[in-house]
């Protein structure tokens, strides 16, 4: 804040010492054209304090632009202010050289007031004004940079509230979903349903202690192996999954329950609609040095209507994922759903990487693949 408040007094002082040595260069010239003998030394004492008053004369002129702007409301009071303000100039101006004229030589002898006067009125008045312009462009954009900050803060905190209001969305979503199949296990065999409420505690006691809505990729894949645990206790034989996990990509961040929505979405349109088994793949991979791309294929004979409206983000779970992910990366991700060429669906989301931070928390032990 310091160096930041100092900066207009070291620019202010280095214009008007820069003027101040134009001018005295100008001087010599004119007396060497004119034949009047003025020596450098004399030149620079005029013209360099000449400038020199103008330093104190600018900051006061600026400080009294922010504090009496010229504005909408109130400007024909504010315009008579800044001409106060000019006036003052000029009969400081004039005082000055009257007192420092024995010093610097502006004159020979003093002329009367009345000359002095008309003098400083015509040096300094237009001068006066043209700082007092600066003034106000310099005010007003200062004024409109912190606005555009306040907004851009504005925007930030009202995506952030929007990030943990969706947040705090896909846990019971979430929760729900597992509680249905576990529900269906109940009746079917209860002693899957009493395994499928052990793997959804645990389950729950690790997706909701991360209040940040980020997590390790490491930490996702688990908990996507606790969701397909408990679903492979209702699916049984119908559910077979495979696994391609970059291991160099386990301690990049990724939204909290990013995969677990196209887990889901993989499991309802293309293994649960139908009786035979079915297979899912779940991979993660590098998108070039920048992105990670990570995604769930089914084996499904073709894209369902409904997987379609799925796709559309017709449904809370991939609707708020994307919603998710314009609020943390904006343009930079991406969420695509399509049929594969091989056959069946797949669903990818794009992310940019970015590594996790150290208070992480590392992925548990427990492997439901094996």
């Amino acid at each position: 804040m310091r160096n930041r408040s100092r900066w207009p007094i070291l620019l202010v002082a280095a214009w008007w010492t820069l003027s101040g040595l134009v001018s005295a260069m100008q001087l010599l010239q004119m007396s060497d054209l004119e034949g009047v003998g003025v020596t450098a030394s004399h030149a620079l004492a005029i013209s360099l304090t000449s400038s020199a008053l103008w330093i104190p004369i600018t900051l006061a002129l600026f400080a009294w632009v922010r504090r009496f702007p010229v504005e909408a409301r109130r400007w024909p009071t504010r315009i008579a202010l800044q001409g106060i303000a000019v006036a003052a100039v000029i009969v400081f101006r004039l005082v000055a050289v009257v007192l420092l004229n024995p010093l610097v030589g502006w004159y020979a002898e003093i002329p009367d007031i009345g000359s002095l006067l008309w003098t400083s009125v015509w040096n300094n008045f237009f001068t006066s004004w043209i700082i007092v312009g600066v003034g106000h462009a310099v005010f007003f954009a200062e004024r409109a940079a912190e606005r555009e900050h306040g907004n851009a803060e504005l925007r930030s905190r009202l995506d952030q509230a929007r990030l943990q209001s969706l947040t705090a969305q896909i846990n019971p979503h979430f929760l729900f979903n597992a509680l249905n199949s576990i529900a269906e296990l109940v009746h079917q065999d209860p002693g899957a349903a009493d395994q499928a409420l052990i793997a959804l505690g645990e389950l729950l006691r690790e997706s909701l202690s991360d209040h940040r809505g980020m997590t390790t990729l490491a930490r996702e894949i688990d908990l996507v192996e606790r969701y397909l645990f408990i679903e492979r206790l209702r699916l049984q034989e119908r559910l077979s999954v495979d696994w391609s996990i970059d291991p160099d990509l386990h301690g990049f961040e990724v939204p909290t329950l990013v995969l677990q929505p196209l887990v889901e979405n993989a499991i309802r349109h293309a293994i649960s609609s139908r009786l035979k088994p079915g297979r899912i793949h779940v991979f993660a991979t590098r998108q070039g040095a920048s992105h990670m791309r990570i995604g769930v294929r089914d084996d499904g004979d073709a894209m369902t209507p409904q997987a379609e409206s799925a796709s559309r983000g017709a449904g809370i779970g991939l609707d708020n994922t994307r919603a998710r992910l314009r609020c943390l990366y904006g343009p930079n991700a991406s969420l695509t759903f399509s049929a594969h060429p091989d056959g069946g669906s797949i669903a990818e989301v794009l992310i940019p990487l970015s590594a996790a931070r150290e208070d992480d928390h590392a992925p548990t032990a427990h492997d439901h693949r094996r």
